[in-house]
């Protein structure tokens, strides 16, 4: 049922995004041998580069994409958009990245201009080797950020894992809970048919044919790699659903973050529950510089990075 009510979660607000990604970017820029020959890239006017087609060629079928943008001395960013949606979703996200570095996109297997797989469902890992063929095959310099919102927010969480030497940083914006601990919890507050169709949903029959029943948590990202994992979720106004599906959605979700820590310091606000039903809001992340495990309250709703990542984050 979560796949089919929430379907993509709230839209996350693009400054918000734009501006954390682009401060940890500067952070990470310019350090290190790995990026001595990188030019510095002056903040430009977003068509002052036309964007440039990308195809990745694998076994019997392509990927097709773009990137906009100019490579200097920032790392580069790669995007991956939500469940059945095509490069163009993040649009305003890379308009506003693209103005400081190349930015990257494309259409999944079967979704845009892109061919459809040769076999379903598709567990996560094989979207993790298309997205790792596409960063390739448009040239983008390792280590790049990357920026993924619901289906794609699994992506780049598990894409950071498989190649933690390949990845500056992650946003995983509404991301689909763990099965591990997700279906366990959604098996006591469902109801029988809401049951079957979370079932149904995780193990493929969704509209991009995703397998998402892969174990995620036993696989511990670097404590030097920062990123965000970023939630905000109102069950499209389903009052009574959201009331019992929230508490163990957010913790499931929050399940990806156990060894990261909140952003702020304020205690989660009460769920709303006016005519537009409850909601949910915040966002958690990593230093680089840290990899103590979250104490005191839980993260309350996403704060404003600029007021809170230069201090709290202590990034490089």
């Amino acid at each position: 049922m979560f796949g089919t009510v929430r379907h993509q979660g709230r839209s996350l607000g693009t400054a918000t995004v734009a501006l954390f990604v682009v401060l940890v970017l500067a952070a990470c820029g310019g350090e290190g041998e790995d990026r001595a020959d990188r030019t510095a890239a002056p903040e430009t006017t977003a068509d002052s580069s036309a964007p440039r087609e990308v195809t990745a060629r694998l076994s019997g079928r392509t990927l097709n994409g773009h990137c906009s943008g100019t490579e200097g001395s920032l790392p580069g960013v790669v995007l991956e958009s939500g469940m059945a949606s095509g490069q163009s979703q993040l649009g305003e996200i890379e308009e506003q990245l693209a103005r400081r570095t190349v930015v990257c996109a494309f259409d999944r297997a079967g979704v845009g201009r892109s061919d459809p797989p040769t076999k379903t469902p598709r567990p996560v890992s094989d979207l993790v080797a298309d997205l790792d063929a596409f960063a390739a095959a448009a040239d983008v310099r390792a280590p790049y950020f990357l920026v993924g919102q619901s289906a794609g927010g699994n992506i780049v969480f598990m894409y950071a894992q498989a190649h933690p030497d390949k990845v500056a940083g992650f946003v995983s914006m509404n991301p689909v809970p763990p099965a591990e601990t997700f279906i366990k919890a959604a098996r006591k507050v469902e109801t029988k048919s809401e049951f079957q169709e979370e079932l149904a949903f995780n193990r493929g029959e969704n509209d991009e044919a995703i397998s998402f029943n892969e174990p995620v948590l036993s696989d511990p990202l670097p404590s030097s790699m920062p990123y965000a994992v970023m939630f905000d979720e109102d069950c499209e106004g389903d009052t009574e659903f959201c009331r019992r599906i929230l508490p163990p959605l957010t913790r499931a979700t929050k399940a990806l973050t156990r060894s990261g820590r909140a952003v702020g310091s304020s205690p989660p606000k009460a769920p709303d529950t006016t005519s537009s039903g409850p909601s949910q809001s915040w966002s958690w992340t990593r230093s680089s510089r840290s990899s103590r495990r979250a104490t005191g309250p839980e993260p309350g709703p996403a704060p404003n990075p600029r007021e809170l990542l230069p201090n709290e984050a202590a990034f490089p």
